[in-house]
């Protein structure tokens, strides 16, 4: 593995891949953890716990990124995974909560992956809350700003936005 190739939380998230948030032990004991900024090893090691169901864990090394991230741009992400965790955990109030923080914030840093997924996940536990009318704004919201090309090739047909 290159040596800088993990560099960021932005870095690491890309590597565990995107939605999937997949990690297990193999692929972890093959990272260089003592090259990686401190932010980043606690990034990976929450998803690791998370992907271990061990949330309490999870959630420790959650804060320890946000504490020691100097971007926020970085802490979307934290803040993303974060979110995560509380729903396995059966918090989607919670979650909520953190998921309309990450979307601002990527609105700022002009993250719109990121911004996306988190605008994605609050119309769908709206929606698993049988609450569809605060779920459709969101939908509409991440249908705006991303891409068709995009939708297509993340194989979403549904928000996809109608020709003009």
């Amino acid at each position: 593995m290159k040596r800088n190739h993990l560099s960021s939380i932005r870095s690491c998230y890309e590597f565990v891949g995107r939605a999937r948030l997949r990690m297990d032990i193999a692929t972890f004991s093959r990272l260089s953890l003592q090259e990686l900024p401190s932010p980043c090893r606690a990034f990976l090691y929450a998803v690791l716990e998370l992907n271990r169901g061990r949330t309490t864990h999870a959630l420790a090394f959650l804060q320890k990124a946000k504490e020691e991230s100097s971007k926020a741009g970085e802490v979307a992400y934290v803040l993303f995974i974060e979110g995560m965790v509380l729903l396995t955990s059966g918090e989607p109030v919670r979650a909520i909560a953190l998921y309309k923080t990450c979307a601002e914030s990527c609105k700022g840093s002009g993250d719109k992956s990121l911004r996306f997924d988190a605008l994605l996940l609050l119309s769908s536990i709206y929606m698993a809350l049988g609450e569809p009318e605060m779920a459709k704004p969101y939908e509409k919201e991440a249908a705006l700003i991303m891409p068709r090309a995009m939708l297509k090739k993340r194989g979403s047909r549904e928000l996809e936005r109608p020709p003009l």
